[in-house]
């Protein structure tokens, strides 16, 4: 049996945005922290359908670069 955690950090530099397609969500970056690639891969395509501008690396040895690199509003 496999068992799994999510780990949500939320780094919000902006204010407080809803899920709901609108002008406000095409500026801010999520970037999506997840090793099955199932997992990672719905939420990238549920995210970028509401509007938002997503990163999902699969690699994450230098995960603290490209976090820095890529400057997110919030981390999943």
């Amino acid at each position: 049996m496999k068992v799994g955690f999510v780990y949500i950090i939320v780094y919000n530099r902006k204010q407080k945005s809803n899920f709901k397609r609108n002008k406000r969500n095409r500026n801010m970056k999520i970037i999506i922290i997840e090793d099955e690639i199932t997992i990672r891969n719905e939420l990238q395509i549920l995210l970028e359908n509401a509007g938002y501008e997503t990163f999902a690396p699969d690699s994450f040895s230098d995960i603290t670069e490209q976090i820095i690199k890529e400057e997110p509003d919030l981390i999943l």
